[in-house]
């Protein structure tokens, strides 16, 4: 059970950013140029929804021991982050968003290399 702040701090950006982003007192991908391509794809709740509920469910796993399920939601929240470094760059290239989803896309590949690790040490569950 170690460094599990790698995994720690993207669920926990996962939560916030989707939480934001689904809050329908603002609209987001319309008054930011950084989100119009994301918008075209999808309502912006259902993107914040998304990212909600990716974030909640790696950090309830986080509690837990089995290994294997968190090896499942690490990879899952690294294609995540990188979908929206993508769509981020896509959206206006200049901006500095696509750097931070990426800064944290790279953190939880080294949660990822962590699990495997551990699973290599004790067994998958």
């Amino acid at each position: 059970m170690r460094k599990r702040y790698l995994e720690f701090l993207p669920a926990l950006f996962l939560i916030l950013w989707g939480t934001w982003i689904a809050n329908p007192a603002w609209n987001t991908f319309v008054d930011s140029s950084v989100f119009s391509y994301m918008g075209k794809i999808m309502p912006e709740l259902w993107w914040g929804l998304i990212y909600l509920i990716a974030g909640l469910i790696q950090l309830i796993l986080l509690f837990t021991n089995n290994l294997r399920l968190r090896q499942i939601s690490s990879i899952t929240t690294v294609f995540i982050l990188l979908s929206l470094t993508i769509f981020t760059a896509v959206g206006k290239y200049q901006s500095t968003a696509a750097i931070t989803y990426f800064v944290f896309a790279v953190c939880e590949m080294f949660a990822y290399t962590e699990i495997l690790s551990d699973i290599k040490e004790k067994g998958p569950c």
